[in-house]
């Protein structure tokens, strides 16, 4: 993938960026999640979040909104504690969405999830 700012088109058909504008290739990123489920040990499940090895309870609330939006999907997740942890070499607050690779991740690592779980049970 490679970014860029979007242009206007000139005569001839050559696109040229509307202002100034900086491009860079995006093929070496790389977000990498790995969830650890344990079974359930209170009411609630658990679940811990930790962004490039540290813990960012933060983020917790969203991740937890979304696994409740998916859990009809993904019913495995109401009896499960959950440790996710995720790492990228994205650029932090460079506006290209680096939260949105780690919920990538995150959600592939997920159905990942319910077919092994599917297959053992």
């Amino acid at each position: 993938m490679h970014l860029l700012n979007t242009g206007v088109k000139k005569p001839g058909g050559i696109q040229l960026p509307a202002n100034a504008s900086i491009s860079w290739s995006l093929s070496d990123l790389r977000a990498t999640t790995t969830i650890e489920i344990q079974p359930k040990k209170a009411k609630e499940s658990d679940l811990r979040f930790f962004l490039d090895g540290k813990s960012k309870a933060s983020f917790e609330p969203k991740i937890k909104d979304f696994l409740s939006r998916i859990s009809s999907e993904l019913p495995f997740l109401n009896e499960v504690d959950l440790i996710i942890s995720s790492q990228n070499n994205f650029p932090h607050g460079a506006g290209i969405a680096s939260s949105a690779a780690g919920f990538g991740a995150m959600s592939m690592a997920l159905v990942d999830a319910e077919g092994i779980l599917r297959t053992q049970f």
